[in-house]
């Protein structure tokens, strides 16, 4: 063993090696903090998508609502059309109620024609 290497100079080595392994450590934790840091997402996706989900349930919201709506209109319309095909029925003579039922099945079928959304 060499003479001028003492069990100071060993301990002071390992404490060297052990400074020199924590710093280059500290350093690697740096390196990583930075880089996690700039792998971050960014924010403006995440609200685009948002926004974008938000103008589907909307839509989405007044489409059915549109069509709530409609088949109230339209069960309505049905209910009335039975009450005057009742009220034909019980009329007296064939010829009386008869025209009755084509007046009211005439006006009916105009009021669809009126509310039809294929009609230009």
């Amino acid at each position: 063993m060499d003479p001028h290497f003492s069990e100071a100079t060993a301990s002071s080595v390992r404490i060297a090696g052990a400074a020199a392994l924590r710093l280059e450590l500290q350093e690697e934790a740096k390196e990583d903090r930075l880089a996690v840091t700039k792998v971050r997402p960014r924010l403006w996706p995440l609200l685009v998508a948002i926004v974008v989900l938000v103008a589907v349930l909307l839509v989405f919201y007044q489409v059915v609502r549109g069509s709530m709506q409609q088949s109230g209109l339209r069960q309505e319309a049905q209910a009335q059309h039975a009450e005057a095909l009742w009220r034909c029925n019980s009329l007296q003579g064939r010829e009386v109620s008869g025209d009755c039922q084509q007046r009211v099945n005439a006006e009916a079928r105009g009021a669809a024609q009126v509310r039809s959304p294929d009609r230009p």
